[in-house]
């Protein structure tokens, strides 16, 4: 099964944000959809440009609690972007095999996989649960 056929089954819709939303901005995107782990942060055609994952944006709104590592707190606390946080972009495009989202995912430590098109825009999503559905078919 190709990714897109199991995208389209399942989570077309993404949270996207660009480079320069705000930190306040992003925590909003995430907050319309509990679901969401990532955002995927995309230029003004919607190419995939990277990521920021829940955990970044919890490190950015905690970073004064944060003791054990000085530099990794002022790195956080001095965000004030998406580009300030954002991950280099992990993703699969429509036309490949979910055994190839799988392998990716588990590279990457990714538990959603962004979705692009043949010019890098995003059409979707794949959770870990959609891949290993599509797996066991």
């Amino acid at each position: 099964m190709l990714v897109g056929e199991a995208c389209r089954s399942f989570t077309p819709q993404t949270e996207t944000a660009s480079l320069d939303s705000s930190i306040e901005e992003l925590v909003e995107a995430v907050a319309r959809d509990r679901g969401t782990r990532y955002l995927h942060i995309v230029d003004k055609d919607g190419r995939l440009l990277g990521i920021v994952g829940v955990r970044e944006l919890m490190r950015v709104m905690g970073s004064q609690h944060i003791n054990r590592n000085i530099r990794v707190a002022l790195a956080y606390a001095r965000a004030q972007t998406a580009r300030d946080i954002m991950q280099q972009p992990v993703s699969v495009r429509v036309d490949e095999t979910v055994e190839k989202a799988l392998e990716v995912a588990v590279k990457s430590w990714l538990e959603d996989l962004p979705v692009t098109d043949a010019e890098g825009r995003v059409v979707g999503y794949l959770d870990c649960f959609e891949i290993m559905k599509n797996l066991s078919k």
